[in-house]
């Protein structure tokens, strides 16, 4: 089991065109490196490759993001690169009672990346691409 300091949870806000990013950093209860990137995996890999080199070898780092639209393709290029990736069933992440009135997608970042931290969220199981590529399809189809 992981001492709870020595990781550090990056919460994605995927987008078609843009990823939100915001790191959790429990030691400080404070959030770090928030930023806006382009919505490609390549974007994310860096950002977490300067993170590690930031916080030292003894540092895990996970990512998650909500399971959506996008598909699973983020996820997929995270796994290639080493870098441990969780897709979120929307519905199953832990929000405070009242819900949250102003809706941004740093936000929504934040939320995601202490949802990863606390284990606040039900991991949804990825398609295969060729069964995304079906989903899709089905889709479009209508």
């Amino acid at each position: 089991m992981f001492n709870k300091s020595s990781i550090r949870t990056i919460g994605i806000d995927v987008h078609k065109d843009t990823y939100a990013l915001s790191t959790y950093c429990p030691d400080t209860d404070s959030f770090i490196g928030e930023i806006t990137t382009a919505s490609e995996s390549k974007m994310v890999i860096n950002y977490v490759r300067k993170l590690q080199k930031e916080s030292g070898p003894n540092v895990t780092i996970i990512t998650g993001y909500e399971a959506g639209p996008t598909g699973f393709g983020l996820q997929r290029g995270l796994l290639k690169a080493g870098i441990e990736c969780k897709v979120m069933a929307p519905t199953t992440i832990y929000e405070k009672k009242g819900g949250n009135r102003v809706k941004t997608d740093r936000g929504d970042a934040r939320k995601l990346s202490k949802a990863l931290h606390w284990g606040a969220f039900k991991e949804v199981v990825p398609l295969s691409p060729e069964d995304e590529a079906t989903r899709d399809y089905i889709r479009n189809a209508r």
